[in-house]
């Protein structure tokens, strides 16, 4: 693992910010950095560590992130659309209202992770382990999860209601139960009105009364935004 002294990763990163040149910090120790809103969009960043780093607001859309260490690490509201998180670590890392639409999550590690409010549209994570991580009013919209490894989640904001309640997932049982979601489409020609919201409400509990394994996803979508 290569080390990196503080002012040389601060002239790596205004480099890249420039567009001079990609920064290529593969097998670099960043453990404990503060980068918080850095840039790193398209950055090389594989089996780089970021144990415990801050990278709270930072652009890592498209970055190759395969095989990178986040355990512990602050991504908060990060931005890693796209990105290639192949085989990453990311126990316990706090990830809440990141984007990871379209990113690649193939044999990563979220155990116990939080990935409340999170947007994982699109994003593959098959293969991956989410043993006790918390996807409280994230969106799945098309997601992959093939071969997904889970023993138990939590869909509330606390982790206080363990889902399943008193055992583990059978092998495969999340992937039968969460590859896909029913869809539907409104459209209020003449507007919305509160009988309109009478008739979704009533939609939606007729769809988790004839399937009840649907009640942990109480989120209806209305016009792109999340409401519990």
């Amino acid at each position: 693992m290569k080390k990196i002294s503080d002012d040389e990763l601060q002239e790596l990163l205004a480099i890249h910010k420039s567009g001079k040149q990609v920064i290529d910090l593969s097998y670099t120790d960043l453990s404990e950095r503060d980068l918080s809103g850095a840039y790193l969009e398209q950055a090389n960043l594989e089996n780089a560590s970021f144990a415990m780093a801050d990278l709270r607001d930072a652009d890592l859309r498209i970055t190759n992130l395969s095989g990178a260490d986040f355990t512990y690490a602050n991504l908060t509201t990060a931005n890693l659309a796209g990105a290639n998180l192949t085989g990453a670590c990311l126990r316990e890392t706090l990830l809440s209202r990141a984007q990871l639409q379209e990113a690649t999550l193939v044999d990563a590690d979220l155990t116990e992770a939080d990935l409340k409010w999170m947007d994982f549209r699109e994003a593959d994570l098959s293969g991956s382990i989410i043993n006790g991580a918390n996807f409280f009013l994230s969106a799945f919209d098309a997601w992959i999860i093939e071969g997904i490894r889970c023993t138990h989640v939590y869909w509330d904001q606390e982790n206080a209601i363990r889902n399943p309640p008193d055992r583990d997932f059978l092998e495969g049982e999340f992937e039968q139960l969460y590859k896909s979601l029913p869809t539907i489409d409104y459209y209020f020609e003449d507007g919305f009105t509160p009988i309109d919201a009478l008739l979704i409400e009533k939609t939606v509990s007729e769809i988790y009364r004839s399937n009840p394994e649907f009640e942990s996803w109480k989120v209806i979508r209305l016009g792109g935004h999340s409401r519990e």
